[in-house]
């Protein structure tokens, strides 16, 4: 169970939101706006946001291709339960016993109570405080680090080590 991907599955989807908020932040803090026009221009400082760029983008592709690395051996050794990169249901659903539905759905309940106070928090905050477009998109990224956080935490209580 330990060597399941459906466990790990939630890391990864944590990984790759920090690594899409970070390039979001850097684009978002280097993209001007000139005025008078709708166009962007992007001022890159070579010195660090070229190399920072660079080093997200060869993050991102290696963490892509580690991670279909990964879902190829995890289906190969578990083809009963096989983990599709374009799903519909979660693949971090573990519903293989009456244990593991139960903690699916106490997990689930979690998240959504996290989402019930969240998002109507962040919602306020957008509509009161001067909050740019980068932040909001921040805001939601953030909202579905949490979401994946919150269950892997829940998750891990009934994984029994090898």
């Amino acid at each position: 169970m330990k060597n399941d991907m459906r466990i790990t599955f939630p890391l990864w989807m944590m990984c790759f939101i920090l690594l899409i908020a970070a390039t979001v932040y850097l684009v978002g803090t280097t993209a001007v706006i000139e005025e008078g026009t709708d166009e962007v221009t992007f001022i890159l400082n070579f010195e660090s946001n070229l190399i920072f760029f660079y080093s997200l983008f060869v993050l991102l592709i290696g963490s892509l291709i580690t991670f279909f690395m990964k879902l190829v051996k995890h289906n190969r050794q578990y083809p009963q339960k096989k983990i599709s990169p374009f799903y519909l249901k979660p693949p971090e659903y573990i519903e293989d016993d009456e244990l593991f539905q139960q903690a699916t759905g106490l997990a689930t309940k979690k998240v959504y109570t996290f989402f019930v106070s969240a998002i109507p928090i962040l919602a306020v905050l957008y509509i009161v405080l001067p909050i740019g477009k980068m932040w909001m998109i921040i805001g939601l990224l953030f909202l579905g680090f949490m979401q994946y956080l919150i269950y892997y935490i829940e998750i891990k209580k009934y994984i029994v080590e090898e």
